[in-house]
């Protein structure tokens, strides 16, 4: 009842209360709750009262405690009647629950007010009757309304409301979980909880502030896990369709975009008459569409929070729950799919950071499976993840798997990693992705490979290696099973198309291996990345060489880009004419380019076969393996002291050559020097005849007879070239071994029987029938259990070690003949398939292949250098596309290099080739001319690079010089005179018409020129060339002159102009000494005497050009301590000869000559610097000079030394009184310079004071 002063929001509140009576919907009475809310709308201010005073009454019914009586409690609020008895406490706290749910929806424009008492309110209200569901829907409602108008800024700025959320939330979450024994109990419980958890799911109170973002999620995350790992994968499927289709309602979906103003309240209810109590279906339902409202609005770090609650819900949950994959990995996988687009790679990468944290506990937990199996999932998955880190993951994968591979070579969690780094291949986001990843394991291979796994046993090596290649081969069979779906149709093994869209034909041309398949949407894995694995085959355990051989016979078939072979729809190989490909050249140029070895598969072809005949012959196998008595029988892959200089040229060199726009290979940044140094010895100790106790078992040959199979069925012609004279060498070591030796004959007729079922696939694939009649006949001879054994299928995963089948030493078979190999040497010679496809005849084809063969030679092939053009068809190293007359080629004209130049960015190979005079060139005129430079060079104690200006001046010659020369000084001018000269009618018949500058020219001295280079020059009119090379003298004098001249002019006008204009005192132009109008003065005597010193010094700069000097490339020519310590000496030696020459200048008869023109100017400025005499400009500068020819110095240092002195010689003449400093008593500055212009007979240093034993010459 309402008293004489009780407040007017009071009365207005007593009176929405209705009789105790009434019912049964226990609603405040509708016209006074209208007044009470219209009141509170118009006054702001009494909201919180109002509040206050509600908070009162529903903490008043908490502390009256439970005075229910048992018999109604979890019951009488599903009684089927429309009239239930509800206790008078009850009541009035359902009218009170109603009158907040009022004032929150009439009033949202000032909700913030009523905020704190109203989640008070609720939490005291779930305290006290947690099991009535009635109240606790009504209490549900008003959250629900709260949520659905508030802005949340109060959560995390007031702790107490906050704390008080939280703590609803939390009620609600455990309702949302109920355990209740009645399923229809539980189910009611349950979709209240959801209904409550899914307002603040899609309420601002969740993402104002991050901290209570990542609070709020662990506790709703718990409820909805429970749910779902409750639900069959089935059902989970057909309502995770039916959520994401038909979202909760459109103002829920639309929460953040919808104004508050225009929002609506979803209203919980407990009970519909007639209605049966709700299925687990609803419930999991409830579930995901709550779970699909959280991941909807989620950023990358609220994933983050969510994945990590989900993961703490599982650990605290029941540790049983990890051993539900199927559900976890369902339950990442719709992450993935319901989070938004930009934000998907957030899941795989947290469960990635999640997996690796504790990589060494032992044995494998079920989380780190079952994490592991998840990560699998989403990469399987048909879910795009952009912006994923492939790199980072893949090695955060490879880290964690061989950390687990060195503490047990047989971890459970081995083969789920395997499994999941193949999963990355499912989804190409980016072309060169698998080559990328591909690079990576490779590189990490590699180091396995000779390092070994944290110096622990060779089985821990071994596994990680197989592990590691298993990791690589699924990779590969993921990208290619993730094809379009128009290649899904294709035989398992690659469709080899002779058709190519490539960017040139030079390009395809010089690296046939860098064409993308057509259809594919990415790159594919290279040769020269891959080739750094092939010291696999030789490694001392056999399941490795074993797992390997069948990833190197995978990858020849799918993934390899090859050209010139092609294999029609109905998958069978066969091979054509080259001018029937396409080929734009004829058959006498074709076997010329095929001939070459400069391409990266002609190369990786060598570099096979090699280690093929190592593994057949070699005594002991494997990286590190102890020397054998026999050094001639064994390749031992061991250190060495020296790597030849074209080795670790040539990867460079090959990394630059790549034809996929420009891309470096991922493998050149791997371990590469131990890899050089198996490589030499091995070059070093190639077997040369097959003994009794080689390493080999049976079924490494049979893995033998795979591999060679399979190069020649790829790679018709060019597993020709390079696999022939293998056989033939391998037949050769055969035919000279001891069969005197325990088990010699068993593993001679095993070799023979790969021989001779190599020339039984070269026949058929050639369709000799001479050469399979050959071979079949011999087969047919083999002596009982004398054949290879059968290798498995491959299969990808990681799967137990293969056990060899050994060679038998204790019954010795009788010994076979095998194929003769020079008699199907002559049928393949004489197959018109051979002459079609090659254009070469019989005895040419027979005298390319019956070159004598050495895995020395087959390995130095692999990795020598080559430029980008050397696979061409003229084998000058030149774009295919130029049109150059061949005797072009044979000129000596260094100026013909500017035509190789590569689209690219000039790099430290370049400078570097251009010093040694370009001796890369493969032409042997041009060669010859450029190697004797390099000789001139290589003869001295150490390896002398060109002088600074050398380099200056190759830049130049290569971007500007090189055209210009051809046009001022043309080849075809000196061409015709000698023509004309030699009275040769028939050829000045096609002479073009001369201009009069051409004759002009013709005049010039020039290089001498033969007549028959003349007339070909002469008939060429598709390219301009300069009649003076690079190294012709009076060229690089002219060359020098004008770039000394114009860099002269350019450093003085550029420094000395900004130090006269920032750092020159102008006042000292006040003082009586300064001349008028010095500065013109100052700068016309300067331009007078450029030109003199510019004569005086070129000189020196030819000898730099010509390397003449000491002048050095390499960082660790001389150590760095000697590098580090060359600049001071280069200051002290030049300061030292400097202030001697200075003092000798200043001698009346020298000085009245040479040295007065510059103390003309008392107070100098910058534009003084140079303004010398030519000849007392000179002598100042003969010790830079003179200390690069008796001291080896840096290029690179030389030159900017050179630059800083000429910077100081224009910063002491800008008259800055520097005083007081530190340093006065050491520098010679501007100061004591000064000094010197005004006193003449004092500071004569040029850096430093020196001080001779005399005294008397520092003046400070």
């Amino acid at each position: 009842m309402n008293f004489l002063f009780t407040p007017n929001h009071v009365q207005l509140l007593n009176s929405c209360y209705p009789p105790s009576s009434a019912g049964p919907d226990y609603s405040p009475n509708s016209q006074e709750l209208s007044r009470l809310t219209y009141y509170a709308s118009n006054h702001p201010g009494k909201l919180a009262k109002l509040g206050s005073e509600l908070e009162k009454r529903v903490k008043i019914r908490e502390q009256e405690g439970s005075v229910r009586k048992p018999s109604y409690t979890g019951v009488r609020a599903f009684a089927p009647c429309h009239y239930r008895y509800i206790e008078p406490s009850d009541s009035s706290l359902l009218i009170t629950l109603a009158i907040f749910r009022s004032l929150a929806t009439e009033c949202r424009r000032d909700i913030g007010l009523i905020s704190p008492s109203l989640i008070a309110s609720v939490g005291a209200t779930m305290a006290a009757v947690p099991k009535d569901l009635e109240v606790v829907a009504r209490a549900a409602s008003v959250f629900t309304a709260w949520t659905t108008y508030t802005d949340g800024h109060l959560i995390g700025a007031d702790s107490i409301m906050t704390r008080e959320y939280i703590v609803v939330l939390t009620n609600f979450a455990a309702l949302s979980c109920s355990s209740v024994a009645d399923q229809e109990v539980r189910n009611r419980t349950r979709l209240i909880g959801f209904a409550a958890l899914t307002g603040a799911l899609n309420s601002e109170a969740l993402y104002n502030d991050a901290i209570q973002f990542r609070a709020q999620v662990s506790v709703m995350m718990r409820p909805i896990l429970v749910t779902v790992f409750e639900t069959p994968i089935h059902s989970l499927e057909r309502q995770a369709e039916a959520v994401k289709d038909a979202p909760i309602s459109p103002y829920l979906a639309e929460f953040r975009t919808r104004p508050a103003i225009e929002r609506r309240a979803a209203s919980v209810h407990v009970h519909v008459d007639g209605e049966t109590g709700p299925d687990t279906s609803e419930v999991s339902s409830a579930a995901l569409r709550s779970l699909f409202s959280l991941l909807e609005h989620a950023n990358a770090n609220q994933l983050g929070h969510i994945m990590r609650a989900s993961v703490d819900t599982l650990d605290s949950k029941d540790s049983k729950t990890w051993g539900q994959v199927e559900h976890c990995c369902w339950i990442a996988k719709k992450t993935a799919e319901w989070a938004q687009y930009q934000y998907r790679y957030a899941i795989p990468t947290w469960l990635v950071e999640r997996l690796v944290e504790n990589p060494e506990v032992t044995p494998a937990t079920a989380m780190q499976k079952t994490l592991t199996a998840m990560v699998t999932a989403v990469f399987n998955s048909s879910t795009p993840l952009i912006n994923l880190s492939t790199s980072d993951i893949v090695s955060n994968l490879i880290n964690l798997l061989l950390r687990r591979t060195s503490i047990h070579p047989d971890d459970d969690l081995l083969p789920a990693l395997v499994e999941c780094i193949a999963s990355l291949g499912r989804h190409i986001y980016y072309s060169d992705q698998i080559q990328d990843l591909a690079g990576e394991i490779i590189n990490r291979l590699v180091a396995v490979e000779v390092q070994g796994v944290l110096n622990r046993g060779s089985q821990n090596r071994s596994q990680a290696i197989r592990c590691l290649l298993a990791g690589l081969l699924g990779l590969l069979h993921a990208a290619e099973e993730n094809k379009p779906s128009k290649e899904l149709d294709d035989p398992p093994k690659r469709n080899r198309s002779s058709s190519f869209k490539v960017s040139s034909p030079a390009s395809q041309i010089a690296n046939p291996e860098l064409v993308a398949h057509s259809g594919s949407r990415r790159t594919q894995v290279p040769p020269d990345i891959w080739q750094d694995t092939l010291s696999l085959l030789i490694d001392v355990d056999y399941a490795v060489r074993a797992d390997y051989a069948a990833g190197l016979v995978f990858y020849l078939e799918n993934e390899i880009p090859t050209m010139g072979d092609a294999t029609d729809v109905d998958g069978v190989k066969h091979v054509r004419r080259l001018a029937d490909m396409g080929a734009p050249f004829q058959h006498g140029t074709d076997v010329k380019m095929l001939l070459q070895t400069g391409d990266f598969g002609t190369k990786f072809l060598n570099a096979i076969h090699a280690y093929v005949y190592g593994l057949a012959t070699s005594l002991t196998l494997g990286i590190g393996s102890s020397p054998s008595t026999s050094p001639g029988d064994t390749i031992t892959n061991g250190p060495t002291t020296s790597e030849p200089e074209n080795t670790t040229d040539g990867s460079e060199g090959q990394s630059q050559g790549h034809g996929n726009g420009g891309r470096r290979s991922v493998s050149s940044q791997a371990p590469r020097a131990r890899k050089v140094s198996v490589v030499q010895r091995l070059l070093e100790r190639a077997p040369l005849r097959v003994s009794g106790s080689a390493s080999a078992s049976l079924s490494d040959y049979a893995h033998i007879l795979a591999i060679l199979t399979t190069v020649h069925e790829q790679f018709p012609i060019r597993g020709l070239i390079t696999g022939i004279p293998m056989l033939l060498a391998l037949d050769k070591a055969v035919k000279s071994s001891d069969t005197s030796e325990p088990g010699a004959v068993c593993r001679i007729n095993a070799v023979k029987t790969v021989i001779a079922r190599v020339w039984l696939a070269v026949g058929k694939l050639w369709d000799c029938s001479e050469l399979v009649n050959l071979a079949n006949k011999a087969l047919a001879t083999i002596p009982p259990g004398g054949d290879l054994p059968s290798i498995p299928d491959l299969e990808f995963g990681l799967h137990p070690p293969s056990e060899p089948v050994p060679v038998p030493t204790d019954a010795e078979p009788k010994p076979w003949d095998g194929v003769n190999s020079e008699t199907a040497l002559f049928a393949v010679a004489s197959c018109s398939g051979v002459h079609a496809a090659t254009g070469l005849d019989t005895q040419a084809f027979l005298a390319r292949l019956s070159v004598e063969w050495t895995a020395e030679a087959a390995l130095r092939d692999s990795v020598e250098r080559s430029t980008t053009f050397e696979s061409t068809i003229r084998g000058d190293g030149i774009s295919p596309l130029l049109k150059i007359s061949p005797a072009l080629m044979h000129i000596e004209n260094v100026s013909l290099q500017s035509l190789t130049r590569p689209t690219r960015g000039i790099g430290v190979t370049d400078l570097r080739e251009a010093l040694e005079g370009r001796s890369s060139m493969s032409n042997p005129a041009l060669q010859a001319h450029a190697t004797t430079v390099k000789d001139a060079v290589e003869a001295r104690p150490n390896v002398w690079a060109g002088g600074a200006m050398d380099l200056v001046l190759d830049v130049l010659d290569t971007y500007f010089l090189d055209a210009v020369y051809a046009k001022v000084v043309p080849l075809s001018a000196f061409a015709a005179s000698e023509l004309h000269r030699s009275h040769n009618a028939s050829a000045t018949a096609f002479l073009p018409s001369t201009s009069q500058w051409s004759k002009i020219v013709s005049l010039l001295p020039r290089p001498p020129i033969s007549i028959e280079n003349a007339s070909y020059t002469a008939l060429t009119q598709s390219l301009q060339l300069s009649a003076w090379p690079r190294d012709y003298m009076p060229r690089q004098i002219l060359s020098l002159s004008i770039i000394t001249l114009i860099g002269i002019h350019a450093l003085y006008f550029i420094f000395a102009g900004l130090s006269y204009y920032f750092i020159f005192n102008h006042d000292m132009r006040q003082h009586p000494r300064f001349l008028k109008n010095q500065e013109k003065l100052e700068i016309a005597c300067s331009l007078r005497a450029f030109p003199g010193m510019t004569v005086l010094t070129l000189p020196w700069f030819l000898a730099e050009a010509r390397g003449h000097s000491r002048l050095y490339d390499g960082l660790d020519t001389y150590g760095y301590t000697y590098l580090f310590l060359s600049a001071p000496l280069f200051l002290l030696f030049t300061d030292y000869c400097i202030y001697w020459v200075h003092r000798t200048l200043h001698v009346p008869s020298i000085y009245k000559v040479l040295h007065k023109p510059h103390h003309k100017w008392i107070i100098p400025t910058p534009f003084a610097s140079h303004a010398f005499h030519p000849v007392d400009g000179y002598l100042q500068s003969v010790p830079y000079h003179l200390f690069i020819f008796i001291f080896p110095l840096h290029r690179w240092l030389y030159l900017g030394l050179f630059v800083f002195v000429n910077f100081w010689s224009i910063f002491i003449h800008d008259s800055d009184m520097i005083t007081g400093h530190p340093l006065e008593k050491v520098i010679n500055g501007p100061a004591h310079h000064t000094l010197h212009h005004i006193y003449f007979t004092v500071n004569y240093g040029q850096v430093r004071e020196l001080r001779p034993s005399s005294g008397g010459d520092i003046r400070n």
